[in-house]
């Protein structure tokens, strides 16, 4: 599965990157020629493989480490008094003042969330049906920026996508979420039938019968 990568299957990219390094004699290099080629070379490394995977948060921080080594020391040890700014300083834009080195964390995010627009077209792509190398901060994020407009029904998920007043069901009824024994509906699934009622139809707290009355009026009106 995509979530069980490991560091060991990425370890080629690092080991490529500090032979880049190596070869570079970086303490001959001025600061600005060291910061393009970590801009350029260093930081496009992974770029390739993290539009397809969810890399673990240690190979991003190894990546971080070689990077931040070679813009401020060189090839030579790196101690904190060679830093000049912080890391979040330097992968800011240079329209604010940054210097532009990408933040690989938020971009490899980035580039998983386009997985979840592609999946809404209807293009005929050979990936699609399968696992998507995205988690539930990324699904979040993708629903919180876009607005789902109802069409047939039958793409859009009764819970996680925005389509009740711009808002994820999900977010707007907590408790009658986690109660649900189904959460991968569709909208068209959920209505037929009211397959949606009986997923939560046992052992209903005050708090869920509350938020049930309101999603069901809402539900109401889309029949």
């Amino acid at each position: 599965m995509l979530g069980r990568l490991k560091m060991v299957h990425l370890q080629y990219i690092q080991d490529r990157a500090k032979a880049k390094v190596a070869g570079w004699q970086g303490r001959l290099l001025t600061a600005s020629s060291r910061r393009e080629l970590v801009r350029s070379v260093l930081s496009s490394m992974p770029i390739y493989p993290l539009t397809a995977i969810k890399a673990p948060k240690k190979f991003l921080k190894e990546c971080d480490k070689i990077r931040r080594r070679f813009l401020w020391a060189g090839d030579m040890d790196l101690t904190g008094g060679k830093c000049k700014v912080t890391w979040t300083k330097v992968s800011m834009p240079i329209s604010i003042r940054g210097l532009g080195v990408v933040d690989l964390e938020r971009f490899s995010r980035a580039m998983r969330l386009r997985w979840l627009w592609f999946s809404w077209d209807d293009k005929d792509r050979p990936w699609k049906g399968m696992e998507l190398p995205v988690d539930k901060l990324d699904m979040d994020l993708f629903n919180t920026a876009t607005k789902v407009m109802l069409g047939n029904r039958k793409k859009v998920s009764f819970w996680s996508s925005s389509w009740l007043g711009g808002h994820a069901p999900a977010a707007l009824y907590p408790a009658l979420y986690k109660h649900s024994k189904r959460k991968n509906r569709t909208v068209s699934d959920a209505l037929t039938d009211n397959k949606w009622i009986r997923d939560v139809d046992y052992d209903m707290t005050e708090r869920v019968i509350g938020e049930f009355r309101g999603y069901g009026s809402s539900c109401k009106e889309l029949r």
